[in-house]
């Protein structure tokens, strides 16, 4: 924090005022006696509130004084004099002890009222930077009512929109912010050079002031804001919130979009839910999802999107909407939930590939604030070690493009995914729920004859509607005390808190025992990387056995053409390739993250053509500085027998 002053220039500091009234009275001669009394007290009270000069030049305003009244119309004599100039030295004396003792009081802003333009904030040479800063942004806080100014990681932020969409957005205070905001709310007073003189007048927000401002790291009345909202906020105690504004319990800005007229049953009932789901069942009867356990997964993506107040901080999985051709419509199942969420259509992202540009997206979707990561024409198998933590994390941090600060900031999104037999690697089998669409046709694009026409349009005209039905469903899960009730729900990851909201919604309706239903289904026919690596480990035993191997053994079998080990390369190796890494560190990688995790493979003795299973995993040992890799047999315990439950 800056300690520099703000100052005018030497010569005109202390006694500013009294110089100026010296410089009057030597071009005027003829003075009033009310305006010679006046002069004389100003002179004298310059005097006394400046005693802390020195000795010297109170002596030198002393002659002064004695000069000047020499030049009266009608001096005042010697006794005169001195008794007038006691008594403004006494009272100037008081005046001075009082500024000391009130100073703060006497320089803090005025109370801004609704007629006043701007507050004053009064420069004075001496006062420290700081002090200026202190009171210019207590000033700015008293206007902040309803606020537009919060903190985030103790940064100053503010509200802005989109210059293309319009869509609120999160945007950090800037110098020139601050500053414009000061100009706006504040008026500073200084002193500028008029002539030969300093005047009191108008200045622009001095930028040491603001700069300082921006690094007091000190705001502690500064409302935090989360995020912005475009979803009606929905309270712990069932109340909703529909007016724009900040919401301090949940420290989240309501924004609404359009016309969105809620129509919520102050206490519902089991026929308001009943109703509700029909309601629901009705916007999505016409997509062709596998089972009920991909349409109860739609449903509590929709849920996840009118419950991001009671979840305001907790990380949500990501939906994976798959299908087998395009015209299924899981691109129209985001559309609306996305709609639903932030009253505008989706702005698709392209499926997350580079590390270095998903984290550039990223860290700007955060500092925007954004409600949703949707991505548009997944194709291949899912896998983008960065996304994995992206998903797990409540916060981004990273450097800002073009700057070397770093910023961490509060961000968990709605994530959704869509495409053609997506399939998943990594960590992302264990972060993802499955929303699966089977068309019964060749061509769905193709297909005319659907009771909702122009559907985009009718959910966006009809989102109050649905919204209603939703939060319908999660004020019946409030007012019947059901917050402290663990629904019977699959676990899936890190996200227990996701799971405890939208599935106690959920287990109110038909679809309780539906929801993320499938999970142990994805697991086997989306998580390539078990199958790959149990494949890997397959052509490995049959190679080398429970033997020790070098690194440069494998590299040399894989690199053997037509060798069954080459031929079975997990995914993860061949990325890291293709990231530029070359086979022997590829590996070494990828081994280091696969080691001791159990997996089942599929072996047949040497010359027979029977087959049978066994259970492996990975380890190495260090003999002489050389690493060596081998496979051990394991019996893992009865719960692991099942394919789901093993690696």
């Amino acid at each position: 924090m800056s300690s520099e002053s703000t100052s005018v220039p030497s010569g005109y500091t202390r006694i500013l005022k009294l110089k100026t009234v010296q410089n009057k009275m030597k071009g005027k001669n003829n003075f009033t006696d009310d305006e010679r009394e006046q002069a004389l007290y100003d002179l004298v009270y310059g005097l006394s509130y400046n005693l802390n000069g020195g000795a010297n030049k109170a002596q030198k305003i002393m002659e002064d004084a004695i000069a000047l009244n020499l030049k009266f119309k009608t001096p005042l004599n010697d006794e005169t004099f001195k008794k007038k100039f006691d008594e403004a030295l006494i009272a100037g004396d008081e005046i001075r002890q009082v500024d000391t003792k009130k100073n703060k009081e006497l320089l803090a802003p005025k109370k801004a009222t609704p007629s006043d333009a701007r507050t004053e904030i009064k420069i004075y040479d001496g006062t420290k930077v700081y002090e200026i800063s202190e009171r210019a942004f207590k000033a700015l806080m008293v206007r902040n009512n309803p606020p537009f100014i919060f903190v985030r990681k103790n940064k100053l932020i503010c509200l802005d929109y989109d210059r293309e969409t319009n869509a609120p957005i999160i945007r950090n205070v800037s110098r020139d912010i601050l500053s414009g905001y000061y100009n706006r709310f504040c008026l500073f007073t200084g002193f500028k050079k008029s002539g030969e003189v300093f005047v009191e007048a108008p200045v622009v927000p001095p930028m040491n002031v603001v700069i300082d401002t921006l690094e007091m790291n000190a705001f502690e009345k500064t409302p935090i804001l989360k995020g912005i909202t475009t979803c009606p906020v929905i309270n712990w105690d069932g109340g909703i919130q529909e007016e724009k504004g900040y919401n301090p319990e949940f420290m989240l800005y309501y924004e609404p979009v359009g016309e969105c007229q809620l129509i919520v049953p102050d206490t519902p009932t089991n026929v308001d839910v009943y109703n509700s789901v029909q309601h629901l069942k009705y916007l999505i009867s016409e997509f062709p999802f596998t089972d009920d356990s991909s349409r109860a997964n739609l449903l509590g993506l929709l849920i996840s999107c009118t419950t991001r107040s009671l979840l305001n901080g907790k990380t949500y999985p990501m939906a994976i909407i798959t299908k087998p051709i395009q015209g299924a419509g899981a691109s129209y199942l985001c559309r609306v939930a996305n709609i639903l969420l932030t009253g505008r259509d989706a702005e698709f992202l392209a499926s997350p590939r580079d590390a270095e540009s998903f984290k550039k997206i990223l860290l700007s979707s955060a500092m925007k604030g954004v409600d949703s990561m949707m991505f548009d024409n997944l194709s291949g198998t899912l896998y983008l070690p960065e996304l994995a933590q992206a998903i797990t994390a409540t916060c981004v941090n990273d450097r800002i493009l073009g700057e070397s600060t770093m910023a961490s900031i509060d961000f968990t999104p709605i994530w959704v995914g869509n495409g053609i037999n997506v399939t998943l690697s990594g960590d992302m089998p264990r972060r993802c729920y499955v929303i699966d669409l089977q068309p019964n046709s060749d061509q769905p694009w193709l297909t005319t004859n659907y009771k909702i026409k122009n559907f985009i349009q009718h959910v966006k005209e009809r989102r109050g509607e649905y919204l209603s039905s939703l939060l319908t469903l999660v004020r019946y899960w409030l007012q019947n005390n059901m917050r402290s009730q663990e629904p019977e729900v699959p676990h899936i990851g890190t996200f227990e808190e996701w799971e405890r909201v939208v599935g106690g919604v959920l287990a109110n309706t038909e679809y309780g025992k539906q929801f993320l239903g499938n999970l142990k289904t994805m697991y086997l026919e989306m998580d390539t990387g078990v199958e790959q690596w149990s494949d890997f480990f397959s052509m490995w035993y049959n190679k080398w056995r429970l033997g020790d191997v070098k690194v440069s053994e494998i590299v040399d079998e894989i690199e053997t053409p037509r060798s069954d080990l080459g031929g079975n390369l997990p995914d993860e190796i061949t990325n890291a390739m293709s990231n530029g890494k070359q086979l022997q560190r590829a590996i070494g990688k990828s081994f280091g993250v696969h080691k001791n995790r159990i997996y089942k493979i599929v072996v047949s003795p040497p010359g027979t053509m029977e087959y049978s299973e066994m259970y492996v995993k990975l380890n190495n040992i260090k003999v002489s500085n050389t690493r060596y890799w081998r496979l051990l047999e394991v019996k893992p315990t009865k719960p692991a027998l099942d394919k789901t439950d093993v690696q």
